[in-house]
């Protein structure tokens, strides 16, 4: 089968040879009887999952061969209003992270499928590969990388050849909590409050965090800001469908530095790909910062309009820097 794993609602192609000259052929479950028995190839439009066997005739008796086409949602997540950097520095001094632990690997339909899938409305930066995540997405701009850097190999970019250096958020550290918890309902950051949560540990959110008033704010006096800096993890419960604010993991020494988008009130799926437990979409309205992070939500596929994670940085994320 060729792919051997599809999205619902794509095909995949069955293609066959065969020897001593058989007088009949068929596939189960589909299509059923198909000439000429020597060898073809017939498109499949597998729902589910499906093992197609095929059995071939003549006059010493039959034999028979299998192929299995998997089909997977391909969740994909979208940037809106800001730009995706990969291969920050967290270190102090800064010193340059090895490409080979700054990739972007997610899911795009490619040329074929118009990069309809993963990627940013702005620019994109990579140290190394990237995989399948455009930039520009949806300007009118060519794709897949018009704002990639760098863009001047492979398909989607990357490579790009400069060390990113971050602030020192944890300077600025006062009185850090040992652990954090949002419990599940809804937190709201009040109109005119500037919260910054320091946690030297993890913190786990079960709960949506919201502006107050978001879209109606009369001034800059009034825009709330939330910003939850971790030294450890940060682990966002399955239920949490949306998140203002600023989110940042960083790493204390060997371990820490990663957020889960889709956990059981902080325990990471041993399959987190099961969609009956993270199918929600995630909306950040806002940044996420860490050495690391796990897009875990399985709502929607590539040929599907609903997105499994969606970022936007809007105009209240850098006015309350």
């Amino acid at each position: 089968s060729n792919p051997n794993t599809i999205s619902p609602g794509q095909s995949s192609t069955l293609t066959w040879t065969t020897t001593n000259s058989p007088t009949a052929a068929s596939i189960s479950p589909f299509p059923g009887a198909v000439s000429p028995p020597s060898g073809g190839s017939r498109s499949v439009p597998p729902v589910i999952t499906t093992t197609y066997t095929l059995t071939v005739t003549n006059g010493a008796g039959s034999n028979t061969c299998q192929a299995t086409v998997a089909v997977v949602n391909r969740p994909y997540l979208r940037v809106f209003g800001g730009d995706v950097q990969v291969g920050t520095s967290f270190s102090q001094p800064c010193t340059a992270v090895p490409a080979a632990q700054a990739k972007i690997l997610t899911f795009n339909l490619g040329p074929g499928g118009s990069y309809q899938g993963a990627g940013a409305q702005m620019a994109v930066f990579a140290l190394g590969t990237i995989d399948q995540f455009v930039s520009a997405n949806g300007g009118g701009s060519p794709a897949p990388k018009a704002l990639t850097f760098a863009n001047t190999s492979g398909t989607y970019g990357g490579n790009y050849n400069k060390t990113f250096c971050a602030p020192d958020y944890w300077a600025d550290a006062t009185s850090p909590v040992s652990s954090y918890n949002v419990p599940a309902g809804v937190y709201t950051v009040a109109e005119g409050s500037g919260q910054t949560i320091y946690v030297d540990g993890n913190a786990i959110i079960s709960g949506n965090i919201l502006y107050a008033n978001s879209g109606g704010w009369t001034g800059l006096n009034v825009i709330p800001s939330y910003k939850l800096i971790v030294r450890g993890n940060i682990y966002i419960d399955r239920g949490v469908t949306q998140l203002d604010g600023t989110f940042i993991a960083l790493a204390n020494g060997g371990s820490g530095g990663k957020i889960y988008t889709c956990t059981a009130g902080g325990t990471v799926y041993t399959n987190p790909y099961s969609s009956a437990d993270c199918n929600n979409t995630l909306t950040v309205n806002g940044s996420f910062i860490a050495n690391e992070i796990k897009f875990l939500r399985t709502r929607g596929t590539l040929n599907s309009p609903e997105i499994a994670e969606i970022f936007r940085y809007g105009p209240e994320v850098w006015a309350k820097q």
